[in-house]
């Protein structure tokens, strides 16, 4: 991929503007020569992996996995990145119920219209976090229009 490449060619400016001074200090102060950077590509009103090329569009890191170590924990995502662009913490703690509902219903502080992604610590096996998204019932609601009946795009991108 290179910045002709569309429509995520467009990241590799943003990317290198916002993130590459500081991404290479941490990686030297940690000692990866190599690593896997994950960033979410969006705009005002991207929808379902959906953007409009007029729109101006931004990036926001969301994982990086460095060679051979897995995808940081979040604990460490947030010690190491936590002064660049990354998503909020919203909440820290066991899932509840209560915290399931809040989501769903779209009354939980600082959420965005989708939802939420949750992460946990990383399994000894895959050297995964543990991760899963809940998504808000406007969100769903909208994607169901969107879909306009067809029941396996729906499934797909919800």
């Amino acid at each position: 991929m290179d910045e002709a490449t569309k429509p995520f060619g467009k990241a590799i400016p943003i990317i290198r503007k916002k993130y590459e001074k500081h991404i290479e200090v941490i990686c030297k102060e940690q000692g990866w020569r190599d690593a896997i950077f994950f960033f979410e590509w969006h705009g005002p009103n991207s929808f379902a992996g959906n953007h409009l090329e007029t729109e101006e569009q931004t990036v926001t890191l969301i994982d990086v996995n460095p060679y051979k170590m897995g995808i940081l924990e979040p604990k460490e995502f947030i010690e190491l990145f936590g002064s660049l662009d990354i998503p909020e913490v919203l909440f820290e703690g066991q899932i509840t119920t209560e915290f399931v509902d809040q989501v769903k219903n779209g009354s939980l502080s600082g959420m965005t219209f989708e939802g939420v992604v949750a992460k946990g610590a990383n399994d000894k096996k895959t050297k995964m976090p543990i991760m899963f998204k809940i998504k808000s019932r406007q969100w769903l609601d909208k994607l169901q229009v969107y879909c306009n009946g067809d029941e396996k795009l729906f499934n797909k991108l919800a």
